[in-house]
């Protein structure tokens, strides 16, 4: 067992993701299938902590038994270059996996965000990280720091795909919509997909004297800003525990973009970690 006041001198990620596919055999077709499932790769690195020359062997022979467990990372590499290929839209993708991706997806595609087409460049891919765990014994602001910096160079090295962003929203996302505002928001997000369905030729094809209800419908100044609004989720900002993760990323180079509760980092090139 390690003493607890043992010095930490190395820290062993260790890697997992989706290894397997199902592919059809009479299916002869050329392409990703499912942008969802092959675009937002799902990742989760462990943390194991070396503290002496023994446990650094075992780490490269994979064995962590007698290695103390420091924390788990897990996120999603979003590709969104290859989405866009596709013609593709990132945030149809990103919000039909989940409304945080979805919301945070929208946010980097707003104006003045990194993949807005007039203010950025929207071929680049992201890195959301969902969560930063660490065991109670190892909740310091120091290691989280280094991992945090040491991630473009981990996520290269497991995905083999440089991220050109980071991105992540330490704070809860809520809903303040009431139930009768959610059930609205609802039904306009259905005449809205309506409005594109019929705009681009999908869906079911009516007579040509037929009008339907959603070609028809005419949305109000405030509904136009409910279907925009990602769903009405905003980041509660308001515990203390929330201000200081804000503080931990901020040390990491994240930056607040707007009063979204996104953090963003822009990564340049892989460097020694």
């Amino acid at each position: 067992m390690v003493k607890r006041n043992t010095k930490l001198q190395f820290v062993c990620a260790d890697f997992s993701c989706k290894d397997n596919t199902i592919f059809d055999l009479d299916d002869d077709r050329d392409g990703i299938n499912d942008l969802v499932d092959d675009c937002l790769v799902w990742t989760d690195i462990t943390f194991y902590g070396i503290f002496s020359d023994e446990q650094y062997d075992k780490a490269l022979e994979m064995d962590y038994r007698e290695l103390a467990k420091l924390g788990r990372l897990t996120g999603r590499l979003i590709l969104c270059k290859y989405i866009l290929l596709e013609d593709s839209d990132p945030f149809e993708v990103c919000d039909a996996e989940s409304a945080e991706l979805g919301y945070a997806i929208s946010v980097l595609t707003d104006r003045g965000g990194p993949l807005n087409r007039k203010t950025g460049d929207p071929f680049q891919d992201v890195f959301y990280i969902h969560e930063l765990k660490m065991e109670k014994e190892y909740e310091k602001k120091s290691l989280k720091r280094r991992i945090l910096i040491a991630l473009p160079n981990l996520i290269f090295s497991f995905l083999h795909v440089l991220p050109e962003i980071l991105a992540c929203c330490p704070a809860p996302l809520i809903c303040p919509l009431s139930p009768a505002e959610s059930e609205r928001y609802e039904t306009l997000q259905k005449i809205a997909s309506q409005k594109i369905e019929s705009a681009l030729g999908l869906g079911n094809k009516e007579p040509g004297n037929v009008v339907k209800f959603a070609d028809s419908y005419q949305f109000s100044h405030d509904e136009l800003n409910l279907v925009l609004g990602r769903g009405g989720l905003v980041p509660c900002l308001e515990s203390k525990k929330t201000l200081k993760e804000y503080a931990l990323y901020e040390s990491a180079g994240f930056k607040k973009l707007g009063d979204s509760g996104l953090l963003v980092k822009q990564i340049v090139s892989v460097s020694p970690a």
